[in-house]
């Protein structure tokens, strides 16, 4: 999925935030690329089913922060471990899981997330 961004605010520091907003050419981009669907109807349907909150925040300094869905994930630095599939631990907080770097955990929306209110912490 695709979400606008409306705003940026203290980025890098410990209130940093970004609106967003999911609006019909986000979902007609999520409905083409991943549906295979052109329809107007995927749209609407897409529309309809997506809800997220309008805001992503982080506190860079603790390096935690929750995403558009309310979940919310700790940045623990590098992988120690060398078989593992991703290069930085990143923990949710609610499971006290380290996500696993498959899709299925969500770490590239969870890793991207933390890149864009942090930058320069995890490159």
């Amino acid at each position: 999925m695709h979400l606008t961004t409306l705003s940026k605010t203290g980025i890098g520091t410990a209130n940093a935030v970004i609106v967003v907003k999911h609006t019909p050419k986000d979902a007609k981009a999520y409905c083409v690329g991943y549906e295979m669907d052109n329809s107007m109807a995927c749209v609407k349907r897409a529309m309809a089913e997506v809800k997220v909150g309008d805001r992503v925040t982080g506190n860079c300094r603790k390096r935690t922060w929750t995403d558009m869905y309310g979940q919310s994930y700790t940045f623990e630095g590098p992988m120690k471990s060398t078989d593992s599939m991703t290069d930085y631990a990143i923990r949710d907080m609610k499971s006290g899981e380290i996500l696993d770097g498959s899709s299925a955990s969500g770490y590239g929306v969870a890793l991207t997330i933390f890149q864009q209110l942090c930058p320069g912490i995890a490159k």
